[in-house]
């Protein structure tokens, strides 16, 4: 079974809600996707222990997927943390992962634990999941992600509207998070997702279900009437605190 922990679900600049993440479990080993503004508030909300998060993916190096990294492992330090915490992120982007973690060890030179940063198109597996990746059409390189145990499989998006390799990618997902910052494709923005694209998705690809994330700020009454006027229950609008078992 996988598990996910809905972190946050806010886009950039939300007033309101943590920056988009989640937490994945699967057999003991907790996954911490992306990691903005809010989020490791979040983590601590569920444990203050040093050693509670296996490993960090960064889907791509937005700050508000990357910018609570500095605060995560600060406390993690501070709480006596020595197992290693490995790191994967795209492959142009990991100097500035090591420049977040020089600057969270300040005034020492390094962190009192290992920092593995790997990248995450060369990985093949995270602790007991197969992880395969695919870019999305996004301003800055996002690598959409899938892992998959046994029979249970979860497609996350990070940012971007799909192309073909992460359409690909998602299809036959038991689940499906899909970055849905536009409400409609009439007032798309650029380098995200739109409602009618990603809605769409359920079918082309064969999810299993889809959720909407990462969505317009102080949106979620529109979100609500069209996911009414689409009658779908498999098509689910993420809040945080909400958890999804996968088997």
């Amino acid at each position: 079974m996988i598990e996910i922990d809905i972190l946050g679900c806010g886009e950039a600049f939300d007033p309101d809600r943590a920056n988009s993440a989640v937490l994945v479990t699967a057999e003991g080993f907790r996954l911490l996707i992306d990691c903005g503004q809010g989020v490791p508030q979040a983590v601590w909300q569920r444990s203050d222990d040093a050693g509670f998060i296996d490993a960090v993916y960064f889907t791509h190096l937005h700050v508000d997927h990357c910018g609570g990294l500095p605060a995560l492992v600060d406390h993690m330090a501070a709480r006596g943390r020595v197992k290693p915490l490995p790191i994967l992120a795209p492959d142009d982007g990991l100097d500035r992962v090591a420049s977040a973690l020089a600057f969270a060890a300040w005034p020492s030179a390094t962190l009192p634990f290992p920092v593995p940063l790997l990248p995450a198109t060369r990985q093949e597996s995270i602790g007991p999941l197969r992880l395969a990746t695919a870019q999305t059409d996004h301003a800055a390189t996002n690598y959409a992600l899938r892992l998959d145990l046994g029979d249970a499989s979860l497609f996350y998006s990070g940012d971007g509207r799909p192309t073909n390799a992460s359409r690909a990618l998602m299809t036959g997902a038991r689940v499906a998070f899909h970055e849905t910052q536009a409400p409609s494709d009439n007032t798309p923005t650029e380098g995200h997702a739109d409602f009618e694209t990603v809605t769409a998705l359920l079918d082309s690809q064969s999810l299993g279900q889809l959720w909407l994330y990462h969505t317009e700020a102080r949106a979620d009454a529109t979100f609500a009437q069209k996911l009414r006027a689409l009658g779908n229950r498999q098509i689910r609008f993420a809040e945080a605190g909400q958890i999804v078992r996968v088997r």
